[in-house]
């Protein structure tokens, strides 16, 4: 099992589009995966390389991908496609290649932005109707024992906060296009369950806005995600 491979903690990602009939080949996955990478921090959710060991595998219900890196800190890397547009990931945390028993605030924002900016733009590739509902689960898991920090030096969390709670997983239905109009509440939402569980903090609204809304500017320069989202205007 996948989750086995992980020694410490890691973010679970989940989308799927509500009575979906399409159905793709393993090479139009493929072509939708390449598509669909936001390349903006670290390696992109989803990512797509071409290399013999690392390359995404066709199996008989979609595409699959597994990277497993030493010289990253032991970090792992799964993702599964199907043909019928059902998205999974499985990613150990960023974190633990750059520290001990830590979470980043603002790393987790950023990821929780780039998943749910990966998901509507792989559902308008694939061409569902904007009215399409999607639901998103967003779990991170392994976070007992760990503090609540920050990677960014120049941004500074003035008390130590631990989280007694293992796991926590924060399940959200909506249309396509609301993803647009809503990004920024939705981000909120899955950040904010997850640091509840740090000793009841709530981070500040405009802190998670201003870090979400750094991944989108840089996000624009995704020219497909860009026309898609009209992130210029988010």
């Amino acid at each position: 099992m996948e989750k086995e491979m992980i020694e410490k903690g890691y973010m679970e990602f989940v989308s799927i589009v509500q009575d979906s009939d399409l159905s793709f080949n393993p090479k139009e996955l493929l072509e939708i995966a390449e598509k669909s990478q936001i390349h903006t921090f670290g390696w992109p959710i989803g990512v797509v390389l071409h290399t013999n060991e690392y390359m995404p595998r066709p199996y008989k219900e979609g595409i699959k991908c597994i990277i497993k890196s030493e010289t990253m800190g032991g970090s792992y890397d799964y993702w599964d496609l199907k043909k019928n547009g059902d998205f999974y990931l499985l990613q150990s945390f960023f974190e633990d290649s750059r520290t001990e028993n830590k979470i980043f605030l603002d790393v987790r924002i950023s990821r929780i932005t780039e998943a749910i900016l990966h998901s509507a733009l792989l559902y308008t590739l694939f061409g569902f109707h904007p009215d399409h509902v999607v639901n998103i689960r967003i779990k991170h898991n392994g976070l007992n024992g760990r503090i609540l920090s920050i990677a960014d030096p120049m941004r500074i969390m003035f008390q130590k906060r631990t989280s007694f709670e293992n796991a926590v997983e924060t399940d959200i239905e909506t249309k396509l296009s609301d993803i647009r109009t809503n990004i920024y509440d939705i981000v909120y939402r899955a950040i904010s369950e997850m640091t509840l569980m740090f000793e009841y903090y709530e981070p500040p609204r405009n802190v998670v806005n201003d870090i979400a809304g750094q991944f989108i500017a840089q996000s624009r320069s995704h020219r497909d995600l860009n026309n898609l989202m009209n992130l210029e205007n988010i």
